[in-house]
């Protein structure tokens, strides 16, 4: 078997003076020249009528651009993550408390103060915002005084779930906004809906999440846990 003849290579010195060696088209003697620190997956060879030093030269300005290209596509690629991790959050001056939601929610404050009625009936009467995946979240609050949180789960579920979704049949302790809260889940007809019930200052509070039947529980509760943990009452 012919052995292999080993190539020879170019070596250029670095702007600090270390050098790098680079493979060189075989025949060609070792040399050494001055110049930029070369990309060594550049070709093997110099390219016709250029001196060892503008070879150099040339490979140094081939990496740098090609790490600026890296970067841009490294940067165009995060772009759309970190849109849509990005939040917002609203506060309410009616209610007295704030959330934060991710890109793409709209909020349409309530124009009147809530009765206690479905959140999704009554959109002038409650805080309402909704998601471009087709998700509504619903927040409201009404005096209820001496009430306990249980009681005033009892009234919400008596008068603010549709006859046209199932009830309850029990609540998961929790909290919101710092206060004591139970929550629960129920299947509507053409949605799902999460609510989350509290007790404060008098005031009974109802956040809801609307969501189309067709979305898992699991991407549900996940939404509404976002929500649920950047609640804050304002006062």
């Amino acid at each position: 078997m012919r052995k292999l003849r080993p190539a020879a290579v170019i070596v250029c010195r670095t702007r600090r003076g270390a050098r790098r060696a680079l493979p060189e088209r075989r025949g060609h003697p070792r040399r050494e020249l001055g110049g930029h620190d070369p990309d060594e997956g550049a070709a093997a060879f110099l390219r016709p009528g250029l001196t060892v030093g503008r070879e150099c030269q040339l490979r140094s300005m081939l990496l740098r651009m090609r790490t600026i290209l890296v970067l841009v596509a490294l940067v165009a690629a995060l772009a759309p993550a970190a849109d849509a991790n990005s939040s917002k959050r609203f506060v309410s001056k009616r209610y007295s408390y704030s959330v934060a939601l991710t890109a793409g929610w709209t909020s349409s404050p309530a124009s009147t103060s809530w009765r206690g009625g479905p959140p999704f009936q009554d959109p002038p009467e409650v805080d309402l915002y909704e998601g471009s995946d087709g998700r509504s979240l619903a927040v409201a609050a009404r005096s209820v005084p001496r009430a306990t949180l249980r009681q005033w789960s009892t009234m919400y579920v008596g008068a603010a779930v549709p006859s046209f979704c199932t009830k309850p049949h029990g609540y998961r302790a929790t909290t919101l906004g710092g206060v004591p809260a139970l929550a629960f889940t129920a299947r509507c007809e053409i949605h799902d809906i999460n609510v989350e019930l509290a007790v404060r200052g008098g005031r009974g509070y109802a956040m809801a999440l609307a969501s189309p039947s067709a979305d898992s529980q699991a991407a549900d509760g996940a939404v509404f846990e976002t929500a649920r943990r950047s609640f804050r009452f304002v006062r």
